[in-house]
């Protein structure tokens, strides 16, 4: 019976995939960077797959490696590096947003989809005939995204096990419901930081996986979202002994009555609306609006969601806000304003067009926090 990778494992592993760039034997260079997992997966004979971005290079992105005599014996390793800035960052374009028929049919990402095509043949020439018990998957940022699509394509006949870091999201709600099935909950090891920009986009209806599972939210540098926060060397420093003992941060659970306690926090957080803590306040409040005015159905489905993710769903539903239900919605606008530099008078009105135009505002922030942590990764 096979068992995961521990933390430590994984992380040192997605990590050694960018060294496969910029050097002429990248195999040797991504098992020197793989530290003691060289001693188990043959990664100095890998072989090192390469990829098409949007802006049609062709460069190495990463490694499969199969297990060694030993404890691992029988299995395979696949690492996916992440974004190589500047050529790999066009999935943040509102082109790239686009959805796309997945390998199995659900909507997913388009540009991690063509990205995942162009690796998909190679990964299944290398696998080809090969008596496998496991293969493990495993990436960083948009390697996080890619692995997770290659787990949706190669075949289930083996254990699967899946492990990301800092990876934005790579599919709707379908895609990320049916892999959580076919892999299981259990073989899903989705690790954030609470501070990192990247996790928090694409924005719904894109949605992260596991579905209806913990994923590993950890804690960053400090408690503003920040860029630096998206490095996998601080992934890796923060991944150390098992999945059970992994320093994780707890959700405090709220309830509709303790939506006064929650704004006033939210107020009181220092860094403003950036502050992590604030983030994570105002979407329960947000959840908890969404829940009085009958929006029941689906929210399970956002799980970790942002902001963003939870105005956009207010805008697909097409709900009215009245009531006190809009009272409450109109503090939260107001701190969110706050962040944006926009003063917002009592008088504001909380129709379609206003909503629309704040999302719009929060998703171009967010994303041009996203670009600058994948400028921290050249």
């Amino acid at each position: 019976m096979t068992r995961p990778l521990s933390p430590s494992q994984a992380a040192k592993l997605a990590n050694s995939a960018y060294a496969t760039l910029g050097s002429r034997t990248p195999n040797i260079a991504a098992a020197a960077a793989a530290g003691v997992n060289r001693d188990v997966f043959a990664i100095d004979t890998s072989k090192v797959f390469t990829g098409v971005t949007g802006f049609g290079t062709r460069t190495n992105f990463g490694y499969c490696a199969f297990g060694k005599k030993g404890s691992r014996e029988g299995e395979c390793v696949i690492s996916v590096r992440g974004t190589n800035m500047p050529s790999g960052s066009d999935w943040l374009t509102n082109a790239k947003f686009s959805g796309d028929h997945g390998p199995n049919g659900h909507m997913v990402h388009q540009g991690f989809n063509q990205l995942t095509k162009s690796i998909l043949p190679q990964l299944r020439n290398e696998l080809l005939n090969k008596k496998l018990s496991a293969i493990h998957l495993v990436g960083h940022s948009l390697g996080g995204s890619t692995a997770t699509l290659l787990a949706d394509a190669l075949k289930s006949h083996v254990d699967m096990y899946l492990y990301t870091f800092g990876a934005p999201r790579a599919g709707g709600a379908e895609h990320a419901q049916y892999l959580t099935q076919k892999l299981k909950p259990n073989n899903i090891f989705r690790v954030y930081h609470d501070t990192d920009p990247v996790p928090m986009v694409p924005v719904f209806p894109y949605t992260h996986c596991p579905v209806g599972a913990d994923s590993y939210l950890l804690k960053g540098s400090g408690m503003v979202i920040w860029p630096g926060a998206h490095s996998m060397d601080l992934y890796e420093k923060n991944c150390g002994g098992s999945w059970g003992a992994l320093n994780t941060i707890a959700h405090r659970r709220f309830s509709l009555e303790t939506i006064d306690d929650v704004l006033k926090q939210a107020g009181a957080v220092p860094g403003g609306f950036l502050s992590s803590m604030l983030m994570r306040l105002i979407v329960k409040a947000l959840g908890m609006i969404m829940k009085a005015a009958g929006m029941v159905t689906g929210l399970a489905l956002l799980g970790t969601a942002t902001i963003v993710d939870q105005l956009a769903y207010i805008l697909t539903k097409g709900v009215q806000i009245a009531g006190a239900t809009a009272d409450i919605m109109k503090s939260l606008i107001t701190q969110i304003m706050r962040f944006l530099g926009v003063v917002v008078g009592e008088s504001v009105s909380l129709t379609q067009v206003f909503l629309r135009w704040l999302t719009e505002k929060l998703f171009a922030t967010l994303s041009g926090l996203a670009r600058q942590a994948l400028r921290h990764l050249v």
